[in-house]
C-alpha cells in the first residue's frame, strides 16, 4: 500500500499495488481498470478545491474521481509524457488549483505546470542564480509555491516568495529528491535518513535508522514520519524537536494520516495498511484483522 488519504467527505483512500479501495467507515470498495482507473499501481492521492479526488502512479497515467466515477484527465497523454523518464512524481508535489491548474515536480527535479488549456510550462535552472531545480510545496488547498534547490550540495537555501523570507542553512549530501513539508513558514525536510526542522530562528536535525519515505502534515506541536523501520512522531519544544511514540517497528511506512476523529491510518510497503484509534497509545498486535485486496484493517480494541 503506497498511500492513505482521507478526503473532504470523510472516506478513507489507499493507493495499492492493486488499484484504489475507499473505506467508509462499515466496508471497501475497491476501483481497478474495470471502473476507468488508468493504472492499477496508485502511489499517491489528492483532493483539490472542488473536491475531485485524484491519482498519480507508477505508470504516469493521471486521472481522478468525480460524481461517483473515475474520469480521465483531458491532458493525461500530455502529463504522461512529461513525467515519463523521470519515474513517478515526486511524494507531496503534486497540486491541482481551483482553476484546474496542474503543478507538479518529478523524481528527476523537473517541475511543469499544466493549465486547463492543455499549455505547458516548466521552470527550468538558472545558471545566474545556481539554482538546480524547483520543488512544488504546498499546505492543503493553498496555493504551491516553488522552492529553489540550489546546486551547492553543502547548503540548504530556502528561498519562499510566497512567505518573502531567504534562509541559509548548513547541511550535508542534499540531494535534489527529498522530502519537504511546510507549516506556517516552518520548514520540515527529509535528506535521506535525516530529518531538519527549519524555523526563523533555529535548525535542528535528527538521524533516523532507515531512509524517509513520508512527512505528515505539520500539527502546531508535532508530525510524524514514516521510514524504512517503521512511523515516529517527533515533538516541537521551544524551536526543536524531540522523538516521542514509535510504531510499526520494522515495518516500512509510506504514508500517514490523521483523520478528522484523531484516529491515525498507516499505508506501509509489504504489509497492507493499519489504523491506530485516538483511545490507543500504540498499536496493538494484529490480530485479528481483515484483509481487503492487500489491506489490512487493524482492530486495535482489547
Amino acid at each position: 500500500v503506497y498511500h492513505v488519504f482521507q478526503d473532504s467527505k470523510g472516506y478513507i483512500w489507499f493507493g495499492t499495488d492493486n488499484g484504489v479501495a475507499r473505506y467508509n467507515g462499515d466496508e471497501f470498495r475497491v476501483y481497478g481498470d474495470a471502473d476507468g482507473l488508468l493504472s492499477n499501481n496508485v502511489f499517491e492521492i489528492f483532493e483539490d478545491p472542488s473536491g475531485k479526488i485524484w491519482f498519480t502512479s507508477y505508470s504516469d497515467k493521471l486521472c481522478y474521481f468525480e460524481d461517483g466515477q473515475i474520469k480521465k484527465y483531458p491532458h493525461s497523454i500530455l502529463f504522461q509524457s512529461y513525467v515519463e523518464g523521470d519515474k513517478i512524481i515526486e511524494k507531496s508535489s503534486f497540486f491541482v488549483d481551483s482553476t484546474n491548474n496542474i503543478s507538479f515536480t518529478t523524481r528527476g527535479n523537473k517541475t511543469y505546470q499544466i493549465n486547463q488549456n492543455g499549455e505547458i510550462k516548466e521552470f527550468h535552472a538558472d545558471s545566474v542564480s545556481m539554482i538546480k531545480s524547483w520543488k512544488v510545496v504546498h499546505e492543503k488547498w493553498r496555493p504551491p509555491f516553488l522552492l529553489p534547490l540550489y546546486k551547492e550540495t553543502t547548503k540548504l537555501i530556502i528561498d519562499s516568495f510566497h512567505y518573502n523570507s531567504v534562509r541559509t542553512y548548513d547541511i550535508s549530501g542534499l540531494t535534489y529528491s527529498s522530502l519537504i513539508r511546510n507549516y506556517n513558514n516552518t520548514y520540515i525536510v527529509s535528506i535521506g535518513d535525516d530529518v531538519y526542522y527549519a524555523t526563523n530562528n533555529n535548525f535542528s536535525k535528527k538521524t533516523l535508522d532507515g531512509a524517509i519515505l513520508y512527512i505528515s502534515a505539520p500539527l502546531p506541536n508535532s508530525f510524524s514520519i514514516g521510514y524504512e523501520g517503521g512511523a515516529i512522531k517527533f515533538r516541537i519544544k521551544e524551536n526543536n524537536i524531540f522523538p516521542a511514540d514509535t510504531v510499526l517497528n520494522g515495518t516500512p511506512v509510506t504514508a500517514i494520516n490523521r483523520d478528522a476523529e484523531g484516529g491515525l491510518w498507516f499505508s506501509t510497503r509489504g504489509n497492507g495498511a493499519f489504523y491506530l484509534s485516538p483511545i490507543q497509545t500504540r498499536i496493538a498486535p494484529v490480530f485479528p484483522e481483515i484483509n481487503v485486496h492487500g489491506i489490512k484493517f487493524v482492530n486495535t480494541e482489547t
